[in-house]
């Protein structure tokens, strides 16, 4: 005969709601470090992006002064937005009275100037004349030009700008 034994909890194979959750605990663990990683990366990247784009900008600035300093008879002094795609003094460096008002636009051929769509960056460069008794020349005039780059950081970033400075002798 056959004699059918009445089964247990013992008997039944499978996890205890510790073991499962322990288990998600380690694989929690085991995810969430490598994504907290890449989030970083990420924010960095655009971070050294957005750099690396207003060093050159702020170098492009100063450039463009100094080619039109060697061509144009005289520059004159104040604060100027800067167009590096134009070929006139006069349209590559236009007055303003406030920084904020020169905005870098990105056109559809990717160039960086005052045409095409607003960009996170803002340029300007500050022309002064400036004294300097060791130069004998009186009729030429020392000039100091600072090219500045700020722009607005998305996220938890702060806001940064970038200052080059450089001196030129006009005649």
């Amino acid at each position: 005969m056959f004699y059918q034994t009445k089964k247990t909890k013992k008997d039944e194979k499978g996890f205890t709601m510790v073991e499962s959750l322990v288990a998600i605990t380690i694989l929690l663990i085991a995810v969430v470090g490598p994504l907290s990683l890449l989030a970083t990366a990420l924010r960095d990247s655009v971070y050294l992006r957005n750099e690396i784009t207003a060093n050159y900008l702020a170098q492009e600035g100063l450039e463009v002064v100094t080619f039109f300093n060697a061509t144009e008879s005289s520059l004159s002094t104040g604060l100027f937005c800067v167009d590096g795609t134009k070929e006139g003094v006069d349209e590559s460096l236009i007055q303003e009275n406030d920084p904020a008002d020169c905005v870098v636009k990105l056109s559809p051929s990717n160039y960086y100037g005052n045409e095409g769509e607003n960009t996170i960056f803002q340029r300007y460069v500050i022309i002064e004349e400036i004294s300097n008794d060791m130069v004998g020349d009186e009729e030429g005039q020392e000039l100091k030009i600072t090219s500045t780059v700020a722009w607005q950081n998305s996220g938890l970033l702060p806001d940064r700008d970038i200052t080059y400075t450089t001196y030129l002798y006009a005649e």
